[in-house]
């Protein structure tokens, strides 16, 4: 298979990573006209990189060579598109796509912790499938790293030499966020999701609200494929290490849920347009912003006001829509972080905000990252995505998403919407003055104790 051409590739870019990170760094150090020189050796911690910028000191990302820059792209003709969700039927519908896989497996996504995604791919590669899968060099918290680390050691135990583990690349991108997955260079499943229990929850019952979508089309799935590519170039190998094996369990099935959304499938005319992060994902989604006429509907798991100290750029493009006339509606969840910055600023320029559902116990949390345009007219669009709302989404992950520009497939997901508003929280000014006054509180406590604390190391000295 031509990806297999790279991973020689791969090889040498991880052995020079390996071995840049064991090399001793002389630091001079000029104190009062003296020449220190000061040996300092790598840490067991420490994540080599071949590049001298720091990710966190760039303010563009591509100020970095070394990753290929991919511009979006447009795809117009007749497409098979299947749509799908979570909690409904998200388990059992990407398990039935990499059951169908027969000569390749591309897989990039961000954590893993899924017992029955990992059957299936044990089953495919029993039966000759070769898996290629890049997960995140880091996660946001112990638990995901522990259990992807768990999953990547459990799958390089298969004994089979197809199989090819990968960590991204830990100075090419903060997080290695995307959520996709390219089957056969023929079918590119794209979601909001990852491979966890609660985002692929057993059907039917709770868990995360995901949007999913697959498309089975070449070009389209060949588009995504040349970006795992480059960015597999880019990644290390993962190496097997005993202490990362844990035993995985089938999840039990949460509160019933009535699962309304069953998969289905669009054969017809449209557009898809590619989205990438950190490559093209703003003036994208800025520019399907600003294309709205009538309405906008956004379900994110959060959204930040301060964007590396400035405005939301996504924000200000949404308030300038209702200033337009656009009608706006924001759902996100009430534990997403932070809510209490951003909605008294979207409910200051006439958004609607609401609070994700949890109804029944249905929803575990409301994961997503999807926008509808204009539903039920002719020039419908919508996008299903990785990307919060975030600069270090927007600006320093890898996050992967994809628009149709289709009334149909915009309009499915916008029943979706509709039934998540429906039994969602509805917020007002009310909400506001609470965050404000939480706010005030929150600031006044903190100068209440430095105070005391001052006074009190005053009053030490004085004894």
């Amino acid at each position: 298979m031509a990806i297999k051409n790279i991973l020689i590739e791969v090889e040498i870019v991880t052995s020079l990573k390996r071995l840049t990170g064991q090399l001793i760094f002389l630091l001079l150090l000029f104190t009062n006209s003296t020449i220190m020189i000061i040996c300092i050796g790598r840490s067991n911690n420490y994540e080599p990189s071949l590049k001298v910028n720091s990710l966190d000191s760039r303010n563009s990302f591509f100020d970095s060579q070394s990753v290929i820059h991919h511009n979006s792209q447009n795809f117009t003709g007749s497409m098979d598109v299947t749509v799908y969700t979570n909690p409904d039927c998200a388990q059992s519908q990407t398990i039935s796509y990499i059951d169908s896989a027969s000569t390749e497996l591309c897989i990039e996504i961000y954590s893993i912790s899924s017992k029955y995604i990992m059957d299936a791919l044990h089953r495919a590669v029993s039966r000759g499938v070769e898996l290629y899968l890049i997960a995140s060099w880091k996660q946001a918290s112990g638990a995901e790293y522990s259990y992807t680390r768990a999953a990547l050691y459990n799958l390089s135990q298969i004994s089979d030499p197809d199989v090819y583990l990968f960590l991204s690349s830990s100075s090419d991108f903060e997080f290695q966020h995307a959520k996709f997955m390219v089957i056969d260079q023929q079918i590119v499943v794209i979601q909001s999701g990852n491979f966890a229990k609660s985002s692929l929850s057993p059907n039917p019952s709770s868990g995360n609200r995901e949007w999913f979508t697959a498309v089975n089309d070449a070009a389209v799935a060949g588009w995504y494929y040349n970006v795992f590519q480059d960015d597999m170039v880019n990644a290390e190998f993962y190496t097997p290490d005993s202490g990362d094996e844990e035993t995985f369990s089938y999840d039990s099935s949460g509160s019933s849920y009535s699962h309304p959304f069953s998969a289905t499938t669009f054969n017809e005319a449209m557009t898809i347009q590619t989205v990438l992060s950190p490559d093209n994902d703003v003036s994208v989604i800025s520019h399907l912003i600003q294309s709205a006429k009538y309405s906008i509907d956004i379900q994110q798991m959060y959204i930040k006001a301060d964007w590396d100290g400035s405005s939301n750029t996504f924000v200000d493009e949404l308030i300038n829509a209702v200033n337009r006339g656009v009608e706006v509606r924001v759902n996100i969840d009430p534990d997403g972080s932070g809510v209490e910055e951003i909605v008294p600023i979207l409910l200051a320029g006439g958004i609607e905000v609401s609070y994700s559902p949890d109804v029944g116990g249905y929803f575990n949390w409301n994961h997503n990252k999807g926008i509808i345009i204009d539903a039920g007219h002719s020039k419908a669009a919508v996008l299903v995505s990785s990307i919060n709302w975030s600069f270090e989404s927007t600006h320093e992950n890898r996050e992967a998403g994809i628009i149709f520009y289709n009334q149909h497939i915009a309009d499915w997901f916008e029943n979706v919407f509709q039934n998540d508003w429906d039994n969602s929280e509805l917020l007002d000014n009310s909400q506001t003055d609470t965050f404000t006054t939480s706010a005030i509180s929150f600031g006044l406590a903190v100068m209440v104790v430095t105070t005391l604390t001052f006074l009190m190391l005053v009053g030490k000295k004085q004894k």
